[in-house]
């Protein structure tokens, strides 16, 4: 009889610039390919710093996807309901803050946007920053 199991792959960074992203502006990460693997899902973890803060500061954080083989995004200049994953309240300035997330239903292609509305440029140091995942596959053994 055959049995299945969960197998996840090792941590992949996101390509994305979060260093020094101003207030009320968004970052669009490079597009990720999962037409080859076609992962089901990923488990994501998002490393933010702050810089300046003000009001109710908070970073959203977006899956945008594509159905046309990577050509065609939901992205910040033709928002046509990105799919939030995240918004992270970051009430303290100068502080990293770390959440995680599990998406499932990847699509074929897919980038990642964040929305920083801190009231404050994120921290400069690109270090400071990152958006990581380890996609979730079936193997039948």
């Amino acid at each position: 009889m055959a049995t299945a199991k969960q197998v996840y792959t090792a941590n992949q960074t996101v390509t994305i610039t979060l260093a020094s992203l101003a207030n009320g502006s968004t970052a669009v990460s490079n597009a990720i390919d999962n037409s080859t693997n076609g992962f089901l899902a990923a488990e994501f973890q998002i490393k933010i710093t702050t810089g300046t803060i003000a009001g109710t500061p908070t970073v959203s954080v977006y899956i945008l996807r594509s159905v046309d083989g990577g050509t065609d995004y939901d992205d910040s200049t033709n928002i046509n309901n990105p799919e939030l994953m995240r918004q992270i309240s970051t009430p303290a300035a100068t502080t990293a803050y770390t959440s995680s997330v599990r998406v499932e239903s990847l699509p074929q292609f897919f980038k990642i946007m964040v929305v920083n509305n801190t009231g404050g440029a994120l921290d400069s140091t690109g270090s400071n920053h990152y958006i990581k995942y380890c996609a979730k596959t079936v193997e039948i053994s």
